[in-house]
C-alpha cells in the first residue's frame, strides 16, 4: 500500500477507515429512514475518502522523489502524457496529491458551452423514470446546487 510505514500512509489509512464507518453509518440510517441523517454521514465519508486519497498521494509523491534522487515532483510523479484522459472540464489530472489541474482547461466561451453540456445531461438523466430513485434523488440534489 502507498505510504505503508510512512506517517502519511498511515493518515491515510485512518481516514479511509473512518470513510468506511461513516458509510455503515449512512446505511444504518437509511435503513431506519432518516434521510438526512444519512445525507450527513454520506458527506463524512466522502469528505474522509478525499482527505485519504490525498494522503496517500502525498505518501506515493514522497516515496517516488525519493527514488528518483530528489527529482523535482512535477517530473517524478503525476505528469499527464499528451492525449491522456481528461475531465469532464477538458483539464488533465493533477500533479501528485492534486486532483486536478488548470493547464488545458477549456476558455472562454468553451467553459460556458461545456457547463450548460454537462447540465444538460444532469437533467435528462435526473427525468429517466428508468433511472434507480436513489440516482434520480443524487442528480436532483446536483441540480439544486446549481
Amino acid at each position: 500500500m502507498p505510504g505503508d510505514g510512512s506517517e502519511q500512509g498511515e493518515e491515510g489509512r485512518r481516514r479511509l477507515d473512518e470513510a468506511g464507518r461513516a458509510m455503515d453509518e449512512a446505511e444504518r440510517a437509511l435503513r431506519d429512514g432518516d434521510l438526512p441523517g444519512a445525507m450527513d454521514r454520506q458527506a463524512e465519508a466522502m469528505e474522509a475518502l478525499r482527505e485519504g486519497i490525498r494522503n496517500f498521494g502525498q505518501a506515493m509523491a514522497e516515496e517516488q522523489q525519493r527514488q528518483n534522487g530528489g527529482a523535482a515532483q512535477g517530473e517524478a510523479f503525476g505528469n499527464a502524457e499528451p492525449g491522456s484522459p481528461q475531465d469532464p472540464l477538458g483539464r488533465e489530472p493533477g500533479d501528485g496529491a492534486r486532483i486536478g489541474s488548470d493547464r488545458n482547461a477549456l476558455q472562454g466561451d468553451d467553459v460556458y458551452r461545456r457547463a450548460e453540456e454537462l447540465l444538460g445531461e444532469i437533467r435528462r438523466r435526473q427525468g429517466e423514470q428508468a433511472r434507480p430513485e436513489g440516482e434520480r434523488d443524487y442528480l436532483s440534489r446536483l441540480l439544486d446546487m446549481f
